[in-house]
């Protein structure tokens, strides 16, 4: 009976819209990616109105600033564009 089977055209054509719908599906819901894998990203998300960094690298003081204990703010201005 395994040798003398034949597919039915209907089963085939339902298993072949049933792979493209859940392909579709699985595409609106992944999340989206970024660009840039590389981390040293400067870009921030704007998420309910607030900026939200993608990425947060610390500086690196320089050893006598560090020693005299000299520090600093940097303001970021969300309207100003490039």
């Amino acid at each position: 009976m395994l040798n003398t089977h034949q597919g039915s055209r209907t089963r085939l054509f339902a298993g072949l819209a049933l792979l493209a719908l859940l392909t579709f599906a699985a595409a609106l819901v992944a999340p989206p990616t970024r660009a840039d894998a590389g981390g040293a990203s400067a870009s921030a998300q704007k998420t309910s109105g607030k900026i939200v960094p993608i990425v947060r690298i610390n500086p690196r003081y320089p050893r006598e600033a560090a020693e005299n204990r000299v520090e600093g703010f940097v303001k970021a201005d969300p309207t100003r564009k490039k």
